[in-house]
């Protein structure tokens, strides 16, 4: 109990000297180093001018100022996880943001195939239009040729079997 009011007496004459002159009060927080669990850690001193007479309380604040260390540590702890929080949540949205570029890019790319598919098969429709018309145009010089090919074989006939008459006659 002696460390207690050892700082409070060495100090009390220069504060109230100091402090009491203006306002006849003084208060602080000081944390002691403790011997045992039995010490008290935190105390608040409060000294205030009565009269002539000076009014000195001491109150123990460990729990509180403990309960407030807790607390600034999970502030501290929270603060972090929403700095982390709030990286992931930008990484994330970076992320989004290229994923909505990889999308339109190749949805661009899709229409692109689509408009060259759509191109290509009107080629092909139209080839095949052409060649359809070619073949009917060779099936036709293909009649035309076999059908003179034909004459020219039943020709060949009637003048081999006139050669043959007129030989027949001649002879």
């Amino acid at each position: 109990m002696g460390q207690f009011w050892t700082p409070i007496q060495a100090k009390s004459g220069s504060l109230l000297h100091a402090d009491s002159q203006t306002s006849g009060f003084y208060e602080d927080e000081t944390r002691t180093l403790r011997e045992s669990k039995l010490q008290i850690e935190w105390t608040k001193r409060r000294l205030v001018r009565s009269g002539n007479g000076l009014a000195v309380t001491v109150q123990d604040i460990s729990e509180r100022k403990r309960a407030e260390e807790m607390l600034h540590l999970q502030t501290v702890e929270l603060q972090e996880e929403v700095a982390e929080r709030q990286m992931a949540q930008e990484s994330l949205q970076e992320k989004a943001i290229q994923l909505e570029e990889e999308i339109e890019k190749r949805r661009h790319a899709q229409e692109e195939l689509e408009k060259l598919n759509d191109e290509l098969e009107q080629r092909v429709k139209q080839r095949t239009i052409e060649v359809t018309e070619k073949n009917a145009e060779l099936e036709k010089f293909n009649k035309i040729f076999v059908g003179r090919e034909l004459r020219m074989v039943a020709l060949k006939e009637r003048i081999k079997e006139l050669e043959m008459k007129s030989e027949v006659k001649g002879d």
